[in-house]
């Protein structure tokens, strides 16, 4: 009887182990065929304000960046980024 229970929550973790997969690579192709032009990734975030990989941790720590995530995939939102530079772009200059 115990055996049965546990080979049945073997082939349950299994499956949502497949779901799981499933899951993630339709988020994938979704991301890749720009579904969700409105998110930017860390990447791209880290070239638009031209800033460290550390520097983006740490705008996000400190709330100044909000962080989006779909399953295990990080995502900023393209305004949000937008509003950031332009922001930072009137502190340098004084405003």
């Amino acid at each position: 009887m115990q055996k049965r229970k546990d080979n049945l929550i073997l082939e349950v973790i299994k499956d949502l182990e497949i779901a799981k997969c499933k899951m993630s690579k339709a988020i994938e192709e979704r991301v890749h065929d720009q579904e969700f032009t409105d998110y930017l990734t860390p990447s791209q975030v880290l070239k638009i304000l031209d800033i460290s990989r550390p520097t983006l941790y740490k705008y996000t720590n400190e709330g100044i960046l909000i962080k989006y995530q779909i399953g295990n995939k990080s995502f900023y939102r393209k305004t949000e980024i937008l509003n950031s530079l332009t922001n930072r772009n009137v502190e340098n200059i004084g405003i």
